[in-house]
């Protein structure tokens, strides 16, 4: 059941109610999930459960990076503490 979500979630284009960042998450706790209750393969057993994960891992990463580039160039400074540095003391005071 959990392998079989984590492929939903991986592989479809948009799942009602799920933004595509919630989705590779949701894929990337569901294939753990699966590797947990499947326990240790046996010497020389596999299966694609790892290149799966692994493939949910990228598509977070590739959603993070589209996020990154989208955020505008020329966003606010951030606000400051409220202190003034020294260096920036109005001329005349003593």
């Amino acid at each position: 059941m959990h392998y079989d979500l984590g492929l939903l979630y991986l592989f479809s284009p948009n799942v009602p109610g799920m933004d595509p960042k919630r989705q590779a998450d949701e894929a990337i706790a569901e294939i753990n999930r699966y590797q947990q209750m499947r326990g240790k393969l046996a010497a020389g057993q596999s299966d694609d459960s790892d290149e799966l994960l692994n493939r949910a891992k990228q598509k977070q990463a590739d959603l993070q990076a589209q996020a990154s580039a989208k955020e505008p160039a020329n966003a606010p400074a951030p606000a400051s503490s409220g202190k003034t540095p020294a260096a920036t003391k109005p001329a005349g005071g003593k």
